[in-house]
């Protein structure tokens, strides 16, 4: 996947998750059209 800057967002409601890791951060990277190309062709159903 392409280098992209990401976003964190500080959760309004931290939670822990089944396995016990403690969730407060969330960071998420937009695709680029590069990254949905190339999921265009690896896909079966495009």
């Amino acid at each position: 996947m392409s280098q992209t800057p990401s976003d964190t967002f500080k959760l309004s409601y931290p939670f822990t998750t089944a396995a016990g890791t403690r969730i407060e951060l969330v960071e998420l990277k937009r695709l680029t059209v590069k990254d949905l190309k190339q999921v265009r062709k690896i896909s079966k159903n495009p």
